[in-house]
Formats: C-alpha cells, sequence, structure tokens
C-alpha cells in the first residue's frame, strides 16, 4: 500500500500543518476505538483474526466487500497501543481476514469514495491534485508537556478518495 501514497508522477506527496483535529472517528461493531487507548488484543477480541508482526510494527488486517482496513500498532513507542488505521478500496490480493462485521472510520464527513471537490471543500485543499496524495499533520498539547502529534494521508484516484492513513504519537 505504501507505493500508492506517492503522487501518479512519482514526485513526493504535498504535505500540509491542519487546522483539523486528525483524529478519526472508527467503531467497531458499533463500539468506539480510540488511538493510545485501545490494543490490538481489543479489536481482534471484537473482530478475530491474526495480529501481524515485521518485529517493528503490529497489525490486524480485515476486509468487507468494499474496504480494507488495517489496525497498526508500532511495536517501539505504542506496544501494542493502537496507534494508526489505514483504509483501503477492496483490494483482490489482500491477505485480509473477512469480516460481516461493522468497521467505520471517519474524519470531517470524509470516507472512502468521498469526491475531490467534497474533500477540497471541507479540508480547504483546493490547491492541490485531483490525483495523487495530501498529507495533513497537527499537534496538539497534551499532558504533562507531552505533545500529540497526528498525521492523515488521503490519497486520490480518478477524482475519488481511495485510500486513507491515519497515525497518533504523544511523545515529549
Amino acid at each position: 500500500m505504501a507505493e500508492r501514497y506517492e503522487r501518479e508522477d512519482g514526485s513526493n506527496a504535498q504535505e500540509n500543518l491542519s487546522n483539523h483535529r486528525l483524529i478519526p472517528r472508527i467503531l467497531v461493531d458499533g463500539e468506539e476505538v480510540q488511538f493510545e487507548k485501545n490494543t490490538l488484543l481489543q479489536v481482534k477480541a471484537k473482530l478475530g483474526g491474526e495480529i501481524k508482526d515485521s518485529g517493528t510494527t503490529q497489525w490486524l488486517c480485515y476486509k468487507n466487500q468494499i474496504t480494507t482496513f488495517w489496525f497498526i500498532s508500532n511495536n517501539e513507542m505504542q506496544h501494542g497501543d493502537l496507534s494508526g488505521v489505514a483504509l483501503s478500496s477492496a483490494d483482490k490480493n489482500e491477505d485480509c481476514k473477512k469480516t460481516q462485521k461493522t468497521i467505520v472510520v471517519k474524519i470531517h464527513h470524509t470516507e472512502i469514495g468521498t469526491s475531490w471537490d467534497y474533500f477540497s471543500s471541507i479540508w480547504k485543499t483546493e490547491t492541490l491534485p485531483k490525483s495523487g496524495s495530501v498529507w495533513l499533520y497537527s499537534e496538539l498539547p497534551a499532558a504533562k508537556n507531552f505533545i500529540q502529534l497526528n498525521m492523515a494521508n488521503f490519497t486520490f484516484r480518478q477524482g475519488k478518495l481511495a485510500d486513507m492513513l491515519f497515525t497518533q504519537v504523544t511523545s515529549n
């Protein structure tokens, strides 16, 4: 999926500081799941599947008829806590558990299939290309002099939102 986060011409995606909160609303079978509060084990308990591990990252992958979802934890900092979620238009070659349970990931009325025109009206990104990637980031103060860093990536194909990636890290 990483190769999709470049513009079609191979150049780097455009990165922008956002005034929006870049924390998606994540619902798994009707229950809210939050970054750095819920674990991959808790997501697995709701949806089943197998936690995969690359050494530096752990993830769960699920697929319904139209979307593939990855729930991600950075082993170095989160140690099993949810630190990212990615969505992609359903991909036939992904080795992900099929699920009939409802998974919803939305942010500011943006979801897979959102048109570029609607996206740019919400996110104020009129000057960016209609294909390729838009990277947004934000920093928020957290407790005890920590900073919460959030990143969102939106990838468009043919004028429609095809992939989304959200991550969160709290650090000093």
